[in-house]
């Protein structure tokens, strides 16, 4: 049985998440709560590290 990762800020399961960090534990965020919780310029040097598809970016 495969566990689905859950967003760290509203814990909710969602087909699309965002990797936010990668050191010993991978965090998730869904784009609702990445937008919210990071400016436009932090998201471009969070993005700059990580593949992230164009549809989540803006």
């Amino acid at each position: 049985m495969k566990l689905l990762s859950k967003c760290s800020e509203c814990g909710e399961s969602k087909p699309f998440l965002t990797e936010i960090g990668s050191t010993l534990e991978i965090v998730y965020m869904c784009n609702d709560c990445y937008k919210k919780k990071y400016s436009d310029e932090e998201r471009k040097e969070i993005e700059k590290d990580y593949l992230i598809p164009n549809f989540l970016k803006n």
